[in-house]
């Protein structure tokens, strides 16, 4: 059946009427349940990926600003008419603790500001940006 992502993932439109998928539904718990368990969006993404479960027809891929909007979309739990997948208390945890995450970020120092701007690629002339993570790297 294709997929219309005007519906939320988790739903299909099947006889005139929104109903819910129940594998994007369990999918959708389980990204809101690991994230409240500490995982990362990127590391619910590369499992959602793992996992074969797609969230577009054409790609199993799946990356962290698709499990950002799931995490922030407030119809999972019932509002719209749409079926709730999951309570309203795991989505204003979830995104509590998103917005908690979002104010820990450590601005960038000077120092790196100033390497920022100066830093080319000796290759392809591109400006080299600062990639942190497990380890930190700088590429063009």
């Amino acid at each position: 059946m294709k997929k219309n992502r005007t519906i939320p993932f988790g739903y299909e439109m099947r006889s005139g009427e929104i109903q819910m998928n129940l594998i994007e539904a369990k999918a959708v718990q389980t990204i809101f349940e690991s994230y409240l368990q500490g995982f990362s969006l990127s590391d619910i993404a590369q499992y959602m990926s793992e996992k074969g479960i797609p969230y577009h027809e054409t790609s199993l891929k799946w990356n962290k600003n698709m499990v950002k909007r799931i995490l922030e979309n407030e119809r999972y739990t019932g509002t719209e008419g749409f079926i709730p997948l999951i309570t309203s208390a795991m989505f204003q945890s979830a995104n509590e603790k998103k917005q908690r995450k979002c104010m820990n970020l450590q601005p960038v120092s000077e120092e790196i500001a100033v390497l920022k701007s100066l830093c080319i690629c000796a290759e392809c002339g591109q400006k080299i940006s600062r990639i942190t993570g497990k380890c930190e790297k700088w590429e063009c």
